[in-house]
């Protein structure tokens, strides 16, 4: 929903965007990356960016590599896919044989990332990985136990009337320790809905 071939598309003149554009997430993610990474007393010198090859990932993709390359941060490894990653033994062994400071794992398929995540893991890959979507905050994570330790993921939160609320109710709605962006979103789009409205003065 936030792939710039849809929000920059021609005739697509009632298309509103909740969330930025996926080619202007980059200075979002990386200044809470940064922040991470100096407070943690680390160094980025050099990355990996890899995921898959859809309209919503390629341009953070391009992005972050437009940006490392600005600032003289080596990219040892750039890879993509089509999702439905049958193996992804190849890219790790490419990423355990660099050194890598941090990984940026831009895919949105939660079974591709799971299964990056854990051939990293069992190559003794101890990079951050940073994600980019909701996926990675599925409870199903939890599962793996501690090959999850490092990992990270950037969502939107957009601010909702009573959200502090709805959010403690709906995560003991769900049996979850946190509501997750997709629980809240509704909310918001209902809230911009009706200040629309209250705006226009009417409904047509």
């Amino acid at each position: 929903s936030f792939a710039d071939a849809v929000t920059e598309r021609d005739g697509f003149t009632h298309v509103y965007a909740v969330a930025p554009p996926s080619s202007l997430i980059k200075d979002l993610l990386l200044e809470s990356v940064d922040q991470g990474f100096a407070d943690a007393g680390l160094s980025m010198e050099r990355v990996a960016i890899i995921g898959d090859n859809t309209a919503a990932a390629v341009p953070l993709q391009e992005a972050l590599a437009a940006e490392f390359n600005e600032r003289g941060v080596e990219i040892a490894v750039q890879e993509q896919w089509a999702p439905g990653l049958d193996d992804a033994s190849g890219i790790a062994t490419k990423i355990a044989s660099t050194d890598v400071d941090a990984v940026f794992l831009i895919s949105y398929a939660f079974t591709d990332v799971q299964l990056v995540v854990s051939a990293l893991e069992s190559r003794g890959v101890e990079a951050p990985i940073i994600q980019n979507g909701g996926q990675g905050l599925l409870p199903a994570w939890q599962d793996l136990g501690d090959s999850i330790v490092g990992m990270s993921t950037f969502v939107t939160a957009n601010p909702v009337i009573g959200g502090e609320e709805i959010a403690a109710k709906l995560a003991a709605a769900a049996g979850e320790s946190f509501a997750r962006q997709d629980h809240l979103v509704g909310y918001f789009l209902v809230q911009v809905a009706a200040a629309a409205i209250d705006a226009a003065g009417t409904t047509d």
